[in-house]
């Protein structure tokens, strides 16, 4: 892999995809059966001598290279919640332009999940297919990654430094409750508690 310049940061430095791959490597990130990686593109300035298909390609690269068996992308379109329509192949994620065109490559299949869908790449389809009619309740992909050993859920954010932001406390309220290893090793989905 050619060492490729992706985002200039604040400090002048650039973000590359193997300063990106060593951090992910370092958080043993290739050590999981499923990664379910949540992501901000706000890394610093995009190169730009890379067009923007280019870089998002550089960066599924870095994600494919980590080896992992599945990797899931949230791609929640809210469709349901807004009155629209909601069609797995053709509506748009409202998560970002990295989990957008991960959604649309080849191989990647998506739950029909009009509120909160999730997209997927690799071996274990079963957390995208069959879900429940809920969005984080029973055989839900958020009550199904609860259930799986070995899933590594992580934010990336680059915060404009060269240095990588990877704390799954950034991700929103509902995404702490369903994504972080806490969560889903330790407390019921929010479907199985009583009111």
């Amino acid at each position: 892999m050619n060492d490729v310049n992706l985002f200039l940061a604040k400090d002048g430095k650039w973000v590359t995809n193997k300063s990106m791959i060593e951090t992910l490597l370092s958080l043993k990130a290739d050590k999981c059966d499923v990664l379910y990686i949540h992501t901000s593109l706000s890394f610093g300035q995009p190169n730009p001598q890379l067009k923007k298909s280019a870089m998002l390609d550089e960066l599924l690269n870095v994600i494919k290279a980590l080896g992992v068996k599945t990797i899931c992308m949230p791609t929640f379109t809210f469709s349901f919640c807004n009155g629209l329509d909601y069609n797995p192949a053709t509506s748009a994620s409202r998560m970002g332009v990295l989990n957008e065109f991960f959604r649309k490559q080849e191989g990647v299949i998506r739950s029909a999940d009009p509120l909160m869908s999730v997209a997927l790449l690799g071996e274990d389809k079963d957390l995208v297919t069959g879900v429940g009619h809920v969005s984080c309740g029973e055989n839900s992909t958020f009550d199904k990654l609860r259930h799986r050993d070995n899933v590594s859920p992580i934010c990336i954010i680059w915060s404009g430094s060269t240095q990588l932001i990877t704390d799954t406390t950034v991700f929103s309220e509902v995404m702490s409750l369903l994504a972080t290893r806490l969560v889903l090793r330790n407390m019921p989905c929010l479907s199985d508690t009583k009111a």
